[in-house]
């Protein structure tokens, strides 16, 4: 987990004082219960103390968790120049992202905004052709 903090510095003694404190789970937290380790789960029975009666199982397959359109946009377009080592053809992204089991982070059957969003996202970096990574 990681988290956001804000601090403000006082004028007077250069002192900083803590304002605000906010936990979140990364965008990375979802997928591990495809991997066979639910940590949101596993999180919650150890604050609340309820003892583990299972080990994690562990999986054999691939699992790729894919940002679509900002990895795809990223990899095949404006990497070239930037990041050349990270660049590549639309037929190896797609070979790369091979795999039994896949997410894709943008699109899920309940939630039309987050592609909307992302598209936006993506569409307004490749006009204003920014160099720092979508």
């Amino acid at each position: 987990m990681k988290s956001k903090s804000e601090s403000k510095k006082d004028e007077k003694t250069g002192g900083f004082y803590l304002i605000e404190i906010n936990p979140r789970a990364g965008s990375w937290i979802g997928i591990t219960p495809y991997c066979g380790v639910n940590i949101p789960v596993i999180a919650y029975q150890d604050m609340a103390g309820i003892k583990q009666k299972e080990k994690p199982v562990q999986n054999n397959y691939h699992f790729r968790y894919i940002k679509v359109l900002q990895d795809f946009t990223n990899c095949v377009f404006r990497y070239k120049k930037t990041y050349p080592d990270w660049s590549m053809s639309i037929i190896k992204w797609l070979k790369q992202n091979r795999s039994s089991k896949r997410m894709y982070a943008e699109f899920h059957k309940k939630d039309y905004l987050i592609p909307l969003v992302s598209l936006v996202y993506v569409i307004a970096n490749i006009l204003l052709r920014k160099n720092s990574t979508v």
